[in-house]
């Protein structure tokens, strides 16, 4: 499950394929939720391509209104990895339109209804990492409106990130970067599967996440710390 994340360390100079040479003005964000942006790496035409786009996948086929984006009610923000083959929205992008969503962190909560407690994932150094996604491009009939989104693979959570939660997005190593977007790839399956956990770190946050417009370093403060 990956339903909240943050994209606040700025990206330039890591990793070997995309975090060094940004070609859009980047954003700090400490909690980016689904329906708000993103972003993403993909290839278009085999050249490296960023941008920032929905996050919540809507697909080419989606009806809507005369001058009016789509209004697309599913839950595709996730996309179980070991499903694809099996749901139109994401079957065709897997073939053509794969991409990397770039974030440093993510969120995920363990308690009770009404009295959950969130949790901030994250790797040493709060270094950007990448995950294994899809997107999608809608158009209007008459071309004047256009709706470019992705979604986050996830799949069965391995040991660390268990005790939060039954699911986890596929973080994907630097050295398969290449090997995800390269759609000419058949084995992808083995792109996603196997290998080393990720070092990955947590820590409880405090319920300002919960907050409407909640955004900002506070946001990813470890609960302990507040009022010292």
């Amino acid at each position: 499950m990956c339903g909240r994340a943050s994209d606040a360390i700025d990206p330039t100079g890591y990793g070997p394929y995309e975090f060094s040479h940004i070609r859009i003005p980047w954003r700090k964000l400490y909690n980016i939720s689904p329906g708000q942006e993103i972003r993403i790496a993909r290839r278009v035409d085999g050249a490296p391509d960023h941008r920032y786009v929905r996050w919540g996948l809507v697909p080419f086929f989606a009806k809507a209104e005369p001058d009016q984006l789509p209004v697309w009610k599913f839950p595709t923000f996730n996309a179980r990895s070991e499903e694809l083959e099996q749901k139109a929205s994401f079957r065709h992008t897997l073939k053509r339109q794969r991409c990397l969503v770039l974030i440093n962190g993510f969120y995920e909560w363990t308690g009770e209804k009404g009295h959950k407690t969130p949790h901030y994932v994250f790797l040493p150094d709060y270094r950007p990492f990448a995950l294994a996604g899809l997107w999608d491009r809608w158009t209007s009939k008459d071309g004047a409106l256009e709706l470019v989104s992705c979604t986050v693979l996830t799949r069965a959570a391995g040991d660390f990130v268990r005790a939060l939660h039954s699911r986890e997005p596929v973080i994907l190593p630097e050295d398969r970067y290449d090997a995800w977007l390269d759609e000419g790839n058949a084995n992808w399956q083995r792109v996603l599967k196997g290998g080393d956990e990720p070092p990955l770190q947590e820590y409880v946050v405090s319920g300002y996440l919960n907050r409407r417009g909640a955004e900002g370093p506070e946001c990813i403060l470890e609960e302990r710390t507040r009022g010292n």
